[in-house]
């Protein structure tokens, strides 16, 4: 209940900052209105456009800082890209979403294809580390028949701009699950 909370607020705050940045092209960060200093979660800010196409993502899979934070920097850098790359595009055609992630799990196995079972696509979401490349893949953003925990490695090693094996062979792997998510057109908070 607490979380779902701290979702919809931080959804208002990256919403209201968003929209104030493609008004007048500043980006001015809200006052925290409640205490989320403790929580440490990774976070994702999506914008689409009406149809789903995927405007700009941004975020921290693994945190850096408080959820709050994490959360209004992604929605500074979604701002900042729709300024720069979509700034054609009417705001009451856009939609916002804000994920909360659980904080990121290393897993050890003894045969990489094991992940096939380990990571369960429809729940968890991969992060991949190789020296300065990583490279991450939400639950649910790869799509057919027979997806597998493979599958989801592959994007998030394509993600890193690695080669879509690159998972068979010395790197680290990270499962994580969504906590909440929350979403509004840019223009009325609720969807």
């Amino acid at each position: 209940m607490m979380r779902v909370r701290v979702c919809e607020r931080a959804l208002k705050a990256v919403t209201t900052l968003i929209r104030a940045a493609l008004n007048s092209q500043e980006i001015v960060r809200p006052i925290q209105n409640f205490d989320s200093t403790s929580m440490r979660n990774g976070v994702s800010v999506v914008v689409k456009d009406r149809g789903g196409g995927v405007l700009a993502l941004t975020g921290y899979i693994v945190p850096v800082t408080n959820t709050w934070e994490a959360a209004l920097d992604a929605a500074a850098a979604a701002a900042y890209i729709l300024n720069t790359r979509h700034s054609n595009i009417p705001k009451e055609n856009l939609v916002v979403e804000i994920v909360i992630f659980t904080m990121p799990e290393e897993i050890h196995l003894n045969s990489p294809m094991e992940y096939r079972e380990v990571i369960d696509p429809k729940e968890e979401g991969a992060f991949i580390e190789k020296g300065f490349s990583k490279g991450a893949a939400l639950p649910n953003s790869v799509t057919g028949k027979n997806v597998d925990g493979i599958e989801i490695l592959s994007e998030s090693c394509l993600n890193a701009g690695l080669p879509a094996d690159a998972w068979l062979a010395g790197l680290q792997v990270y499962k994580f699950r969504i906590l909440e998510r929350a979403k509004a057109s840019l223009l009325n908070i609720c969807i």
